[in-house]
């Protein structure tokens, strides 16, 4: 009770006294017996004696007056204690990496004390690079390299090693348990004017989408390391994805509407279940805009490409139509003139035949070596549709692109729906560029008793023997 008497008696004296200190104060050095306002010297001077940690108090005293700056408030602050109090800044030779242990987000100082500038902010459960360490009255600060900017960290609020795993785990889980999804989706645009298979095309989505959305994926989670909340959401994203293609191709404003909300919240949870829990919210939304972006380049950039590849196809449809109409021409000619002639046109037509074969077996074989070059470049992701180098698809997604290249697959169905793609053909007639169906698994002929696929969770698409399972269909597209 004496020492809070007697500093308060100091505050009053340094309440009248900070008229007069100079606005970039930066010790007490003047502030003795001999300079302070009479009357108040002696418990000043006493107080300064008694009280290791007196300077930081009375800083703060003027800080809280708005006598001087915070800066100044740090400056004075260190001056007239022992080692007990303050230490020497300590800069590492390596930087260590931190988590912040805070309710929302843990302020970064221009110095190492609560008394001056937040320049930052690091938000709950992220990481930090600590660069060194400075005790000050008795706390411990960490500096830090945030955003090209060096700054403090109180260290009462910052985790290293295997606590800051923990918390930083702790963070996502708790990422997962706040994630918010719809319960099931639902078409609200009339369907019955569209065509039948457009319409049948968006209630399987409607379905699969409603299907997913009642996966319980936080139990998926401690069930199989691959059937993770984030595989579902990327699932979800794709194919509401589809959804949104078709409305808008088709007009159907409210469907489209509805595609787009539950697109952006899938993909917002997605971000935030991915281990960025340092960004903000506003961060999340612009990088879901980028990203959004990226998606309707690369879905313009792949329709050109179709679209190219679809001119060409018939422009050789053509270029052989022409072809064959001048070898019957030539062949009527011929058998007008003579037997002869009718019979070398009778070896053109044989020969024209020959050529639709060899033409026809060169489309699989194209098709075939289109599969063949992703072989050990793109992983298997479950529900993936990520069809570049270090991407992620699975086996359906795999095949519908690569005969998608071709002009052969306008819409992706799951393996079970590819059962129905082309006409079938009999195993023993099978040729390279074929679709082989297994039970819940679909691959791409090779030859030579080989096939292309994308196999299982934690391999790349890869070559695989033709008889791995019992093949329940051969399907011929081209």
């Amino acid at each position: 009770m004496k020492k809070f008497m007697r500093f308060a008696a100091v505050l009053m004296s340094l309440a009248l006294f900070a008229g007069g200190v100079p606005a970039r104060a930066t010790s007490f050095g003047s502030l003795d017996a001999g300079t302070a306002i009479a009357g108040s010297s002696a418990a000043l001077q006493a107080f300064l004696e008694s009280n290791n940690d007196a300077s930081h108090q009375i800083a703060e005293a003027l800080f809280s007056l708005g006598k001087i700056s915070g800066e100044d408030a740090f400056s004075i602050s260190l001056t007239d204690t022992d080692s007990s109090v303050n230490g020497e800044e300590i800069l590492y030779e390596m930087t260590k990496e931190g988590v912040a242990k805070v309710d929302a987000f843990l302020n970064v100082r221009t110095s190492p004390s609560t008394m001056t500038e937040v320049i930052d902010g690091v938000m709950r459960g992220s990481s930090v690079y600590v660069t060194g360490e400075w005790m000050v009255h008795g706390t411990t600060w960490y500096k830090v390299r945030i955003n090209d900017k060096d700054g403090y960290v109180s260290g009462d609020y910052i985790l290293f090693d295997e606590e800051a795993e923990e918390f930083k785990a702790q963070v996502l889980e708790e990422a997962k348990a706040a994630a918010v999804l719809p319960e099931a989706f639902e078409i609200p645009d009339d369907l019955s004017e569209l065509p039948e298979e457009t319409k049948t095309k968006l209630e399987d989505l409607a379905a699969e989408i409603s299907y997913c959305l009642s996966v319980d994926f936080r139990e998926a989670d401690e069930a199989d390391e691959y059937l993770t909340m984030y595989s579902v959401l990327i699932y979800l994203a794709e194919n509401y994805q589809q959804v949104y293609e078709i409305a808008d191709k088709n007009g159907l404003a409210e469907t489209k509407k509805a595609a787009e909300r539950d697109m952006n919240n899938i993909e917002l949870n997605r971000m935030k279940v991915s281990d960025r829990s340092g960004e903000t919210e506003e961060e999340l939304m612009q990088e879901l805009a980028t990203e959004y972006l990226r998606r309707q380049q690369e879905a313009e950039e792949a329709a050109r490409k179709a679209e190219e590849a679809r001119r060409a196809l018939a422009a050789a449809e053509e270029a052989q139509r022409a072809a064959a109409q001048a070898a019957y021409q030539q062949a009527q000619q011929a058998a007008q003139a003579a037997q002869q002639a009718a019979d070398n046109a009778h070896q053109q037509e044989q020969q024209a035949a020959m050529n639709a074969a060899q033409q026809a077996s060169g489309t699989g074989a194209q098709i075939a070596a289109f599969a063949a070059q992703w072989v050990g470049r793109i992983p298997y992701v479950w529900g993936g549709n990520a069809f570049y180098e270090g991407g992620g698809v699975d086996c359906s997604h795999f095949t519908y692109n690569v005969f998608k290249q071709f002009g052969l697959a306008s819409y992706y169905v799951n393996s079970y729906g590819q059962r129905s793609w082309g006409r079938a053909i009999d195993v023993s007639q099978i040729q390279p560029g074929d679709l082989v169906c297994y039970n819940g698994h679909v691959a791409i002929y090779y030859g030579n008793g080989q096939i292309v696929h994308a196999p299982a969770p934690g391999r790349y698409i890869e070559y695989g023997n033709l008889h791995l399972a019992p093949i329940v269909g051969v399907r011929r597209l081209y």
